[in-house]
C-alpha cells in the first residue's frame, strides 16, 4: 500500500513540475501581433503587417526526404526583398533564422539569400511559410512564420 501511495505522489509531483515548466516556457515566447511578422537585425526590431507586403506569384518545386515533389504556386516574396523593405541590406547579412509560432526554426546563409531566388516566404493558410526551392530535402519548410532574425556580418 505504501508503494502505491508513493507512486501516486511521485506522478502528481512530476505532473505539477511539467505544468510549471510549460507555463514558464510559454511566458518567455515573444508575442507577435496577429497578421504581422517580427523582423530583427542586431538591435533593430520591427513589425511588418501582412497587408503592407507587396506579394508576387511564386512558383517552383520542393522535394521532401522521400523524394516526393510538391508543386508550389502561391503569392509570396523573396526573403531578401522583405529584409530590404525593413531597412536591412541583405548583402550585409551572415545568416537568417526564420521561426514559426511553435518555435520550429530554420536558417539560411547570407550567400543563399543573395545569390539565388530560391529563398521565399509564401502565403500559407493564415500566415507565411519559408520555402527554399534548392533544398534536396525540404527540412527548412517553416510554416506559420512569426519571427525573422538576420545576423549581421562581422
Amino acid at each position: 500500500m505504501k508503494k502505491r501511495n508513493f507512486s501516486a505522489r511521485l506522478i502528481c509531483a512530476l505532473t505539477l513540475m511539467t505544468v510549471l515548466a510549460a507555463c514558464l516556457h510559454l511566458g518567455t515566447l515573444p508575442v507577435t501581433a496577429e497578421e504581422t511578422l517580427r523582423v530583427c537585425c542586431g538591435e533593430m526590431e520591427t513589425s511588418v503587417a501582412f497587408s503592407d507586403l507587396e506579394l508576387t506569384n511564386i512558383t517552383g518545386q520542393i522535394v521532401n526526404g522521400k523524394g516526393e515533389v510538391t508543386e508550389i504556386d502561391s503569392d509570396g516574396l523573396l526573403l531578401r526583398d522583405l529584409l530590404s523593405a525593413c531597412g536591412i541590406d541583405p548583402e550585409n547579412v551572415a545568416s537568417v533564422t526564420v521561426t514559426a509560432s511553435d518555435e520550429y526554426s530554420a536558417s539560411v546563409t547570407g550567400e543563399e539569400l543573395t545569390s539565388t531566388d530560391d529563398v521565399c516566404l509564401i502565403r500559407y493558410e493564415d500566415g507565411f511559410r519559408l520555402v527554399v526551392f534548392s533544398d534536396e530535402n525540404s527540412r527548412r519548410n517553416v510554416r506559420d512564420v512569426v519571427t525573422i532574425e538576420a545576423e549581421p556580418k562581422q
